[in-house]
């Protein structure tokens, strides 16, 4: 089902991004529209796979405050299996296979570095075919989800 967006739906969008939990009205009021119109539009994007609904964990709160980036370099004939290992891992947040100097980039929460150590050691130490890593330490997180 393709589904055409205009200027509004992306404002739609754009404000449901920063607090999806914000009402039709809320939203309809700094659109300058009214609220049905607001609730047509949203189920519209819902409806056509442009947007959903989740919730966004606060990592500090849920015990997990270090967030990094690891970059793996991995054989070709490996990438699958370290792909599925890595997306079974709870750490392991976001996971995309890339172009450019690494094959996978991989977005991990942890409770401390020790963890992290230890991830590294006893999670990613067995997998078969990564040939390097490098661990990128978020120190600031000024948008992300």
């Amino acid at each position: 089902m393709s589904v055409k967006i205009d200027l509004l739906d992306r404002r739609v969008l754009d404000l449901m991004m920063q607090n999806a939990y914000q009402s039709n009205g809320a939203l309809a009021r700094q659109l300058g529209v009214n609220a049905a119109t607001v609730r047509r539009r949203v189920k519209k994007l819902i409806q056509g796979g442009m947007a959903r609904i989740i919730a966004v964990p606060d990592p500090r709160k849920l015990g997990t405050p270090l967030r990094a980036l690891i970059a793996f370099d991995v054989a070709n004939d490996s990438m699958d299996s370290v792909m599925t290992a890595l997306s079974t891992r709870a750490e392991v947040k976001w996971l995309a296979a890339t172009t450019g100097r690494f094959d996978v980039i991989a977005s991990v929460w942890l409770p401390s570095t020790s963890e992290l150590l230890s991830f590294m050691k006893e999670e990613v130490g067995k997998l078969e075919g990564i040939r390097n890593a490098e661990i990128f330490l978020c120190l600031r997180v000024q948008k992300g989800i």
